[in-house]
């Protein structure tokens, strides 16, 4: 995929210190006349999603007034790091997400709490507890994931 066509809003300029965490196929944004930018890449800084949401709350640990975090990338991405952030402490304000068509998105099941990566588009699957569970669109921040309810 061409990076040019899932660009990144520009960065907000009365931020102190700036974290950019970018999906794999995602440019970069711009971020002219602005300092203290710190851009982390899926693939390039970090290895997996996992690697970066434990690297994210490390940071966050030691952060002040002023941070603000910026994600781009797919549902699953942006699940999950918005959750570690917010656990973390970050206020829902300083977060800034830019969706992009992604590949994968995190479901919870209702029936037994457990998470799974599905395929972006699937409205149904079959979780390891053996419920069949129909996929809800929207994102819940606080469990970093789309609900699945049993069907």
């Amino acid at each position: 995929m061409d990076r040019a066509d899932t660009a990144a809003p520009g960065l907000d300029p009365d931020g102190r210190r700036h974290l950019v965490i970018l999906d794999e196929h995602v440019a970069t944004p711009g971020a002219a006349g602005v300092a203290d930018v710190c851009t982390w890449r899926l693939g390039e800084t970090h290895a997996s999603l996992d690697d970066l949401a434990t690297a994210l709350t490390r940071r966050l640990a030691v952060a002040r007034i002023g941070e603000r975090l910026y994600l781009s990338g797919g549902h699953a991405f942006l699940a999950q790091l918005t959750a570690a952030a917010l656990a973390a402490g970050m206020l829902a304000d300083e977060i800034r997400q830019h969706p992009v068509e992604g590949r994968l998105r995190r479901v919870v099941c209702a029936a037994c709490r457990s998470t799974a990566l599905v395929p972006a588009d699937a409205a149904h699957i079959n979780c390891a507890c053996g419920a069949r569970l129909a996929v809800r669109r929207q994102l819940s921040p606080r469990l970093g994931a789309c609900l699945g309810v049993p069907c």
